[in-house]
């Protein structure tokens, strides 16, 4: 099944949202890669540098952040764990040159993973663990959805690239991007829209696991393609954000879609950092 692409803030900055699962059994380098501790002010943000074919640029990142670029199809940031104490507070620079000068984000990922090795001294390992999870259930014994979602007819079997200023256009019109789930524009102070083109509920799941920072399980029972649109309350999970008058998250779900998220606990697969080096600088 083509997976539907789920737009977090990290995949905004990243300028990417999906990574291949596989990796060559002969390990792949870039031709030039340099890395330095960064000059940044540590607690700032990290800088953001448009993607580049054969080029990979990441400045004022945390080690942890590139851990996520190098794994991030299999794992999310809330399923990595472990790692030296300066995994998230110690920033770097990071720039690399692939020999090939057209190579693509994605094509660069087991790249970027060799270099996490032989720079960082990066070691890893994966193990299932039983965890705190969330169930996304039907919140009604009838099964009725809510009035903002309904059965989509766009088809996602071969979905063409949309650009970020075809994307803006879409959004703005009020639609949303084929088999896609983006922010859309709102004039509610403080709240979040969200607006789904032909997104299934495993892809909501997922978005939702990034919001909550707890992995969702999709227990709908529900196949298929689904369009829809959620406001909610953002300044709960972000302190800047002025208060809404907008539902929080969890209440947004129930009355707009029809589904809620249910507590409990169930095995997750998580990423394992064993051990990581300071870097020596170029």
């Amino acid at each position: 099944m083509k997976r539907v692409v789920v737009v977090t803030w990290l995949a905004l900055l990243l300028g990417v949202v999906s990574h291949p699962a596989a990796q060559s059994a002969a390990k792949l380098r870039f031709e030039v890669a340099s890395v330095k501790p960064s000059a940044a002010d540590p607690v700032g943000k990290p800088t953001f540098v448009p993607p580049a074919p054969g080029r990979f640029t990441m400045l004022n990142v945390p080690l942890r952040t590139l851990v996520l670029m190098a794994y991030g199809e299999l794992f999310d940031d809330y399923t990595i764990v472990g790692g030296p104490d300066w995994l998230n507070s110690r920033r770097f620079d990071v720039q690399a040159k692939a020999e090939d000068a057209g190579a693509s984000r994605d094509a660069m990922v087991p790249m970027v993973k060799t270099l996490l090795e032989e720079r960082f001294k990066l070691k890893v390992h994966t193990e299932t663990r039983e965890m705190p999870i969330f169930a996304l259930i039907l919140a009604r014994d009838d099964r009725r959805l809510g009035a903002n979602i309904t059965p989509s007819t766009t088809d996602c079997s071969k979905p063409g690239p949309v650009s970020g200023a075809d994307a803006m256009a879409l959004l703005k019109a009020g639609r949303g991007v084929p088999c896609a789930i983006m922010p859309a524009p709102t004039t509610v102070a403080g709240s979040m829209t969200l607006r789904a083109n032909g997104a299934s509920m495993a892809a909501l799941a997922r978005f939702l696991g990034g919001t909550t920072r707890r992995v969702v399980n999709d227990r709908t029972g529900l196949s298929g393609l689904y369009d829809w649109e959620m406001t909610y309350d953002r300044s709960v999970m972000s302190p800047t954000a002025q208060p809404s008058e907008s539902p929080v998250l969890t209440t947004a779900l129930q009355e707009q879609l029809g589904l809620k998220l249910e507590s409990t606990r169930g095995p997750v697969e998580v990423l394992v950092i064993d051990s990581a080096e300071l870097p020596d600088p170029d």
